[in-house]
C-alpha cells in the first residue's frame, strides 16, 4: 500500500465515517508528519470509502451474468476459481495476523506499538475496503449459478457464504476500536491501550474464524460439486 499522507487520509476517512461529520485530514502526533489541514465533507468521505467497493462488487456480480450469457458451461468453474482466489487470500490474511503479527506487535513497547499498528492499518484499509465486499459478491454470483437448490454442493457454499458476511458484521462492529487505534498519539497513548488492543484481538480472532470456517466450506462445496459430476 502507499505511504505518507495518502495513509493518512486513509486513517482520517475511517473517522470521518465513524462520526459522520467533517473530518481535519490530520494525521495524530508522531506520525507521518502533519500537514494543512485538509477538510473533507461527509458525503466526499462516505463516496470515496464506499464507491471503489461498489463498483468492485458490481463487476463480479456483472461479469457472471455476462460470462453465463456468452459461455455458460465455464460460468461455474470460472466463479469457483475466482470465488476461492479472493476467500483464500482473505482467510490466509486473518490466520498470519493472527498466529503471526499480533503476537509480535502486542511484544513491542507502548509507543512503538501504536506506530505499528497504525502503520499496518493504512495499508489495510484500502484493500481491505474492496477486497471483503468482492469476496462476499463473488459468493453470491456463484450461489446464483448453482441449479439444484437442495443439492450438498449449494448448502456448503451457502454456508461458506454465511461466514464471509459473518467476517463483514465483524469488521462493522469493529470500526470504533480501528477509529480510537488511528487516532492515538504515539508520544502520549490512551492509557486503556493494552485494553483496547485486547478487544481488538478478540474481534480479530472471530473475524478470521468465520474467515476460515467459510473458505473450509467453500472448498468443500467445490469438491463436493465436482464429485457429483464425475
Amino acid at each position: 500500500m502507499r505511504f505518507g499522507m495518502f495513509g493518512a487520509r486513509t486513517r482520517l476517512l475511517s473517522s470521518a465515517l465513524v462520526t459522520h461529520g467533517v473530518a481535519q485530514i490530520t494525521p495524530p502526533p508522531g506520525v507521518h508528519g502533519s500537514g494543512p489541514p485538509r477538510p473533507m465533507t461527509r458525503s466526499r468521505a462516505v463516496a470515496a470509502a464506499t464507491i471503489p467497493p461498489a463498483v468492485a462488487s458490481g463487476l463480479m456480480i456483472a461479469s457472471t451474468i455476462a460470462l453465463k450469457t456468452v459461455r455458460p458451461r465455464l460460468a461455474l468453474p470460472t466463479a469457483r476459481f475466482t470465488n476461492l482466489t479472493l476467500a483464500s487470500l482473505l482467510a490466509g490474511n486473518g490466520m498470519g495476523s493472527v498466529l503471526f503479527v499480533q503476537p509480535a506487535l502486542d511484544d513491542l513497547p507502548t509507543t512503538e506499538h501504536v506506530r505499528a499498528e497504525q502503520g499496518l492499518g493504512d495499508r489495510y484499509a484500502e484493500l481491505m475496503r474492496v477486497l471483503m465486499p468482492t469476496t462476499v459478491a463473488s459468493c453470491l454470483s456463484l450461489l446464483w449459478l448453482i441449479r439444484d437448490r437442495e443439492s450438498t454442493a449449494f448448502r456448503l457454499t451457502l454456508a461458506g457464504t454465511v461466514g464471509f458476511l459473518g467476517m463483514m458484521g465483524t469488521t462493522a462492529l469493529e470500526l470504533p476500536l480501528n477509529k480510537q487505534t488511528f487516532t492515538a498519539s504515539p508520544d502520549s497513548p490512551p492509557a486503556n491501550w493494552d485494553d483496547l488492543r485486547a478487544k481488538w484481538n478478540r474481534f480479530n480472532e472471530l473475524r478470521t474464524l468465520c474467515e476460515v470456517a467459510g473458505w473450509a466450506c467453500l472448498c468443500l462445496g467445490t469438491l463436493v460439486d465436482r464429485s457429483r459430476k464425475r
